[in-house]
């Protein structure tokens, strides 16, 4: 009797301790690192296509509108975005070189960031 339940026991910890390395080893953020890495076209951003979609996604809930968590930087107004993509002030914030943005989130991936990278290389146009 002793035996069965020390074999029961031992039964319940290997499960829990399978299911915990399995659970651990799920650290992906994003899809570079889940599927290595990805073509990332550079050579024609455009402000409309890429980097509009990638701020409204990832930066807008803190930077835009009456948004109260972004410390009064609105990325909505694109004369604002532009100041602050030609200041070097977006890319750094990106890039976590300077602050780490988008704040409380996994760092964008990687083409997101050579793409904001491209356009503001180009001038930062409204394209």
């Amino acid at each position: 009797m002793f035996f069965n339940k020390v074999n029961t026991y031992m039964k319940k910890v290997l499960f829990l301790s399978l299911n915990l390395l399995f659970l651990i080893s799920c650290k992906y953020n994003n899809e570079e690192d889940l599927y290595g890495l990805v073509s990332c076209d550079t050579s024609n951003v455009k402000y409309s296509l890429q980097v509009l979609s990638t701020l409204q996604a990832n930066c807008y809930s803190c930077h835009s509108g009456t948004a109260v968590n972004g410390a009064n930087i609105k990325l909505d107004n694109f004369s604002t975005l532009k100041f602050y993509a030609t200041s070097g002030l977006l890319v750094n914030s990106i890039t976590r070189t300077n602050n780490s943005m988008p704040k409380g989130s996994p760092k964008l991936p990687n083409c997101k960031i050579t793409e904001i990278k491209a356009w503001v290389n180009k001038g930062a146009p409204q394209n």
